[in-house]
């Protein structure tokens, strides 16, 4: 019989050490690497605030100011003029801003849009999906990707005019 109660307490242990396994494994989507520079853009697809897909394999060609920011984010804020103005004097180079709203309702960032008259691309990531799949851990983070899909330069807070210029005037067919 003690035989018997030592089989049972090893199966119980086996299975409670399974189930602690399985339960605090860690998540294969935070072991892959974050993009980081020199390494492809990875896609994804979006809807603007004017309801338009946009999808950054589709902007291949063009040199894309990937901006993951929010409303409530007072270094994003500070930056928005400076990406209007840049934006504004050199998208028919090919350059275009892509802003990712982190999660806010449509009409917060409608709202904001229109009050900062910004005209570049503007997307919400509702569920948070691509801030994931670009592992980004704080707002403003900014990706420079290159006419080829390739990340030039990554910034993890605001950026100014002349900070961006200065990525823009390193890549081909983008000197002022």
């Amino acid at each position: 019989m003690e035989k018997a109660r030592w089989y049972v307490l090893i199966g119980t242990v086996a299975i409670l050490g399974t189930a602690w396994i399985y339960q605090t494994r860690v998540p294969v989507e935070i072991i892959t690497a974050a993009p980081e520079v020199n390494s492809s853009a990875p896609n994804f697809s979006l809807s603007t605030l004017d309801g338009q897909a946009i999808t950054l394999g589709e902007l291949r060609g063009k040199v894309v100011l990937v901006n993951f920011w929010a409303t409530w984010c007072i270094p994003c804020r500070e930056e928005l003029r400076d990406f209007e103005e840049v934006y504004t004097k050199r998208h028919t180079q090919g350059f275009v801003i892509l802003a990712i709203n982190e999660g806010e309702d449509y009409n917060t960032v409608a709202q904001f849009a229109q009050e900062f008259r910004l005209s570049y691309p503007i997307s919400i990531d509702r569920d948070g999906r691509v801030a994931k799949r670009y592992r980004v851990r704080g707002l403003p983070t900014s990706f420079f990707i290159d006419r080829e899909g390739v990340i030039h330069a990554v910034n993890h807070g605001q950026i100014n005019r002349a900070y961006i210029e200065a990525e823009l005037d390193t890549l081909p067919g983008m000197k002022r």
